[in-house]
């Protein structure tokens, strides 16, 4: 096989993340938007362009990475509603142009806290085994 035909290979079959990873990019990913959230309003964030950019691309990256948790994860955790925090990505993608800073705000305060919670109690639990 040549270079050029193994670097074809690895670009064609992109490795799927570690749980670890997913965990680390959920927490950071909530670390960023808890950070950029501190005291903004409606009104503020939706004034911010860059800040509301950046806090749309941390909830696609918790999205993308909840959708990537296997079942037997997210299964006996009801009080995170994880559709909700899987679908948000989907909405960013899509109604770019129109964002729901309400929405953002939203989810911020209701779903990403349980979310943090389970993640940090998944991983303090896999570090005494």
């Amino acid at each position: 096989m040549t270079r050029e035909e193994t670097i074809a290979k690895l670009r064609a079959t992109p490795s799927a993340p570690t749980l670890d990873a997913l965990y680390s990019l959920i927490l950071d990913s909530i670390a960023d938007i808890q950070g950029a959230l501190t005291d903004q309003t409606e009104e503020s964030l939706m004034a911010d362009r860059p800040r509301r950019r950046f806090v749309e691309r941390c909830y696609e990256v918790v999205s993308d990475s909840v959708r990537c948790l296997p079942e037997a994860v997210t299964a006996n955790e009801r009080g995170i509603n994880w559709l909700r925090t899987a679908e948000v990505g989907d909405y960013l993608r899509c109604e770019y142009y129109q964002t729901d800073v309400k929405r953002l705000l939203s989810i911020a305060a209701e779903d990403l806290p349980p979310l943090k919670t389970f993640v940090e109690r998944v991983i303090d639990e896999a570090k005494k085994q």
